[in-house]
């Protein structure tokens, strides 16, 4: 994608001009963003494993897991996004 930017046809002056771009970006970033609170909390999990052999409560599990819809829902709709981007409209 970066590749396209730069060295593509259309250049980067006609992707930042584009308001697809940007909700596809945004999007993107959000779901990075979202990534790491799950990302630390299973880290953490799996240290605590190692060291003392200690699961996690069901409630933080429940509560990565919701962590982790969340991204599992903004993903999709960055394909789609990217789908009428793509088609023009």
């Amino acid at each position: 994608g970066i590749a396209r930017i730069v060295w593509g046809a259309k250049g980067l002056t006609w992707y930042v001009s584009q308001p697809l771009f940007h909700v596809k970006m945004t999007l993107f970033f959000i779901t990075a963003l979202v990534s790491l609170r799950p990302t630390f909390t299973i880290r953490r999990w799996l240290k605590t494993l190692n060291a003392t052999g200690v699961l996690p409560a069901e409630a933080a599990i429940k509560s990565a897991r919701q962590w982790i819809m969340v991204q599992a829902h903004i993903i999709p709709v960055i394909a789609v996004v990217a789908v009428y981007w793509a088609r023009g409209m």
